[in-house]
């Protein structure tokens, strides 16, 4: 294979089609007059996105079709690694609209379609059971969707909505979750392979026959390689993004805090202490951290902020005995509140944000392992020092950005990456 050919196959991509079909039925293919498009995913969000660059001299389909916002837009590509991802859309709007000379360039917004009918529901219905469960019954009544990719959850609740938004729902179950290893927190977001309710203990879980969808860990290397060859396992750019506030951390009480409860069955005041480093062992981490940290093991050392609740375990239990005891579905907040805070906030303990060639089959939600330079002159730099462990090791990918040039057919992706410990596995591999 030539120098060439492992260049082009590493980012190279072909459109197959794009096409646009109005609400009415009326379908153009458009795919000669974009000149790119963007993909985007955040696991933060329960749709995913994306954006195509438009140079119009003639076929004039704003107008024609005309685009009016819902319209169905199906992209279908072929990918470096020769395989065909197929997306489908649908329009939300169109902006910064420029004419000059007969021709005339725009960007068409997409989203997916559960975006837009999210908008339009309301739940208001009661739901019993698990979280996982009752996700799972949102979006299959109100969106007919049967992709979800969920995480056991062990605590029974009682849900009414108040005419929330489905996604809004999912979202807060995701915060009052506890997995079936008694730790707190999931995620609730949309991939390109669907609906994911995802334990945050699974997320950060790369042990040997950890659980999990079975996914490939995937490894990327800021390589030494001067050849010029572009390697689908490249990393093109690496940025460093901002560690944890400990100043921000601290008055969240994000290591350790105090919750006040007052039981309005009883009439009892009761206390609940959270410290980080009693709950750490119980976590899966991404990092090779074996406890906390000498600075993490002082900011746990009392609480840094005092929170208040109110619990009931009354409201849906109708028996004889002591609800506290007795109850199927009880109050877990004096469990949930300060350990779902924590997990969260602690996950942005280190970010990087990489950029890789192609990858089309990467998704929010995945691990990867990043191999990086040590920062140290080469000079200086032993053989076994090559390696920044630090900074190097497992990541979970939080945002992913993908984007189409038409101009030289290259798509790269972008990808934020985040962990809740530091630290490299210890067989890290020799750059070369």
């Amino acid at each position: 294979m030539t120098e060439s050919t492992n260049q082009v196959s590493a980012a190279t991509f072909t459109f197959e089609k794009i096409v646009l079909t109005t609400p009415e039925g009326n379908a153009f293919d458009i795919t000669e007059i974009v000149m790119g498009f963007s993909y985007y995913e955040d696991i933060t969000k329960g749709f995913v996105s994306g954006n195509l660059s438009v140079v119009d001299s003639g076929f004039n389909v704003r107008s024609t079709a005309p685009i009016h916002g819902y319209d169905l837009v199906e992209i279908v590509v072929n990918g470096p690694d020769e395989e065909t991802y197929e997306m489908k859309f649908r329009t939300y709007r169109i902006g910064d609209v420029f004419m000059s000379q007969g021709k005339q360039s725009y960007n068409i917004g997409l989203i997916s379609e559960e975006a837009l009918l999210n908008e339009q529901k309301k739940v208001s219905k009661k739901f019993i059971g698990t979280p996982t469960e009752i996700v799972k019954a949102i979006l299959t009544e109100y969106f007919d969707d049967d992709t979800l990719v969920a995480d056991n959850t062990k605590n029974k609740t009682v849900v009414v909505p108040n005419n929330r938004n489905p996604f809004s729902v999912c979202s807060m179950l995701a915060d009052r979750s506890m997995s079936e290893l008694n730790s707190a927190g999931c995620l609730f977001f949309r991939n390109a392979n669907g609906f994911q309710f995802r334990s945050i203990d699974t997320l950060c879980d790369v042990s040997q026959g950890a659980s999990g969808d079975g996914r490939l860990i995937k490894q990327f290397t800021e390589s030494q390689n001067t050849s010029g060859n572009m390697e689908p396992t490249n990393i093109l750019s690496v940025a460093f993004l901002s560690d944890v506030n400990v100043m921000e951390a601290l008055r969240l009480g994000v290591y350790s805090s105090e919750l006040q409860l007052f039981n309005i069955d009883t009439g009892e005041v009761e206390t609940k202490k959270f410290s980080l480093s009693d709950n750490f062992d119980n976590q899966k981490h991404l990092g090779t951290q074996d406890g906390l940290n000498q600075a993490q093991t002082m900011n746990a050392a009392s609480p840094t902020r005092i929170a208040s609740a109110v619990i009931s375990n009354e409201v849906n239990y109708s028996g004889k005995g002591v609800a506290k005891d007795d109850a199927e579905y009880k109050d877990w907040t004096d469990q949930l509140l300060l350990q779902s805070f924590s997990r969260n906030y602690i996950l942005n303990t280190q970010g990087l944000r990489i950029e890789v060639p192609g990858n089309l089959d990467l998704v929010v939600g995945d691990r990867v392992r990043v191999i990086l330079q040590n920062a140290i002159p080469a000079s200086e730099r032993e053989k076994e020092e090559q390696v920044d462990t630090v900074n190097s090791g497992y990541y979970l990918i939080t945002q992913l950005s993908r984007l189409y040039n038409k101009t030289n057919y290259n798509v790269t992706t972008v990808l934020k990456l985040q962990r809740d410990t530091y630290g490299a596995p210890d067989d890290s591999p020799i750059l070369i």
